[in-house]
């Protein structure tokens, strides 16, 4: 479970009294198929919030927070954000599938780079197989993808390269990963990922944001992030059935071969 909050600043006028008024009503809301979550939401008429008390009506959850974007607890409360792990890294895979199909890219000189942190995409890999004659994956769990690799070898006859994510990263070809930040400058190819980078000789393909199934968007409380809730929907009350959704929103970037950007 998890808690997001939304707030409502209340105009003081003179009728009011001078010492600050909260109210924190806690609604929960129950999930078909899936575990609940709380909808918060803090009528205040001071210049701060009550963090003290949002965090004590939030009890056990209060290290599961989704924020709006404007909000942000004092370092000195005990209050958490929820920080996405798992569900931000299929929606980029099932984005990037989307993507190498649409760029319909030589196979036969193509070399996929997938980074994989926690290994959670091992069932998927074989998807990358008809985009490229060789594919690596980086992640801290090389051991997860054990039976991946006999069984991509198996189906295709192709050997999948599994790395530690501290391994050197490529030089060239295709990079789907979260971060680009690891990347050299200098690499050449394309990068799908989720943010704004600009390489020297490669293009960038970023994805963004999700469509939630109506039932789910119409749960989301306005302010709330699409992705952080619906990777909170996924890991803290198990909705896995968001793990077939990919990003939706495209930005591209690229650079020509004399390095001006387009």
């Amino acid at each position: 479970m998890f808690v997001t909050l939304s707030c409502v600043p209340q105009p003081r006028t003179r009728k009011r009294r001078k010492k600050a008024q909260s109210k924190i009503f806690l609604e929960r809301v129950a999930l078909p198929g899936a575990f609940s979550f709380y909808r918060m939401t803090a009528e205040f008429d001071s210049d701060r919030l009550p963090w003290e008390d949002i965090a004590r009506a939030a009890g056990s959850l209060r290290r599961r927070f989704l924020l709006p974007p404007s909000l942000s607890p004092p370092k000195s409360s005990s209050i958490g954000v929820f920080s996405p792990q798992v569900l931000p890294q299929f929606l980029l895979f099932h984005f990037a599938v989307r993507v190498l199909r649409e760029k319909n890219l030589a196979p036969q000189s193509t070399a996929i780079t997938l980074t994989d942190p926690q290994a959670v995409l091992t069932q998927h890999i074989r998807r990358l197989a008809p985009f490229a004659k060789a594919l690596r994956v980086l992640t801290v769990r090389p051991a997860q993808y054990e039976a991946a690799q006999h069984a991509l070898l198996a189906q295709t006859g192709m050997a999948l390269c599994v790395a530690p994510l501290t391994a050197p990263k490529p030089q060239s070809g295709v990079a789907i990963t979260l971060s680009a930040a690891a990347l050299p400058r200098d690499f050449s190819g394309l990068v799908i990922t989720t943010e704004r980078r600009l390489f020297l000789h490669a293009e960038t393909v970023c994805g963004a944001d999700v469509t939630l199934p109506k039932e789910i968007e119409q749960l989301r409380p306005s302010g709330i992030d699409r992705v952080q809730f619906a990777s909170a929907l996924e890991e803290c009350c198990k909705m896995k059935s968001l793990r077939e959704l990919g990003f939706c929103t495209v930005r591209q970037s690229g650079t020509d071969a004399a390095g001006k950007h387009t």
